[in-house]
């Protein structure tokens, strides 16, 4: 006799396996939250980070008092602490900085500062609080911008990319380059001459100051010896080869007699003065003309020879260095140059 079993379609049935599945999806359901927790952790820079922004989140964090210079903090600015790696954490922040009540015994004027300390395991008492200011130099933005490490970063992107296509990026970029500069002179020269103007008594001192030293102390010996000499040797040749045509074609009689005529009681003088006026457009001129390149290649020869003299170079030399270090010299270039190339709104413009 054989037995079947129905089963009952109410009655329960095994459920191991059900089991089995609701946990592994619960440990997936854990491994994901806690990975997801450990990114969130890292994003937020650990778990000194992340327990600070609870302390500032729940209002647990401390209450700094301090005291500053005025207009040395203001509300808002971040307080960063620097970690023995180098590398720097923010620790609180400023909650407020007003000025000192005047019934302070403190005789000069400072702000009463309050610090909001998130850092639990860090004493506040122990640190101290230094406040940095950024000028706004186009140095300490370049410096701040482009670290050591993002600068050689830069530098071999920069040689990689001109090793490749540095002749395309050449022919890019010099018709750029040369619009610029086109567009810009202008302004600069307009800036340079309006800074020159507003600055005309400082560089009007400075020229009074030089006048008596540079002219008359160390030009005029150098104009008897040895430029005289240099320029009697490049000049004479030429100059007397005009002088003896012009002597050549001037007519002593006609200027004689005009002269003595002149110096009678008649009347019609001025005849000296109009031979003279014929004489130069008629005879002297053209004999200039005629020796025009002759008197170019004395004249080059004698600018060469005097460049070239040792005396020269050592006192040019001299007064050049000595005028570059000028003080006032000095300040009126720092002058100019940053009225014109830098707080000038044109030339940032263009």
């Amino acid at each position: 006799m054989t037995n079947l079993a129905t089963a009952d379609p109410d009655s329960p049935a095994d459920d191991s396996r059900p089991r089995r599945v609701g946990a592994i999806i619960a440990c997936l359901a854990i491994s994901l939250a806690l990975l997801g927790i450990d990114f969130a952790v890292r994003r937020l820079g650990g778990f000194s980070n992340v327990r600070a922004l609870a302390n500032y989140t729940l209002g647990s964090d401390r209450v700094v008092p301090r005291r500053s210079d005025p207009g040395l903090v203001v509300q808002g600015d971040p307080v960063f602490f620097q970690n023995p790696d180098g590398s720097w954490a923010q620790v609180g922040y400023v909650e407020s900085a007003t000025p000192t009540s005047q019934s302070s015994r403190s005789p000069n004027p400072t702000d009463d500062v309050t610090l909001r300390w998130h850092d639990r395991r860090l004493d506040p008492a122990t640190c101290d609080l230094t406040a940095y200011a950024y000028n706004g130099s186009l140095a300490e933005t370049a410096q701040i911008l482009f670290p050591e490490s993002k600068r050689q970063q830069v530098r071999k992107l920069l040689t990689d990319a001109f090793t490749q296509s540095g002749n395309d990026l050449a022919n890019r970029f010099l018709p750029l380059l040369q619009q610029s500069i086109a567009r810009s002179l202008p302004i600069i020269e307009q800036e340079l001459l309006a800074s020159l103007r507003r600055n005309e008594p400082l560089w009007k001192s400075i020229s009074e100051t030089w006048k008596d030293e540079l002219i008359r102390q160390r030009l005029v010996p150098l104009a008897k010896d040895p430029i005289l000499p240099i320029a009697r040797r490049q000049l004479e040749p030429t100059l007397l080869k005009i002088g003896r045509e012009l002597w050549d074609r001037a007519s002593l009689w006609s200027f004689t007699w005009r002269m003595l005529y002149d110096s009678t009681p008649l009347p019609e003088k001025e005849l000296t003065r109009e031979e003279w006026e014929r004489f130069v457009a008629e005879e002297a001129v053209p004999v200039l003309e005629a020796h025009s390149e002759d008197l170019a290649v004395s004249i080059q020869a004698t600018i060469v020879d005097i460049a070239r003299d040792p005396q020269v170079r050592e006192k040019l030399g001299g007064t050049i260095s000595d005028l570059a270090s000028d003080p006032q010299v000095r300040q009126l270039v720092k002058v100019l140059l940053r009225e014109t190339l830098i707080e000038s709104e044109a030339v940032r413009n263009v």
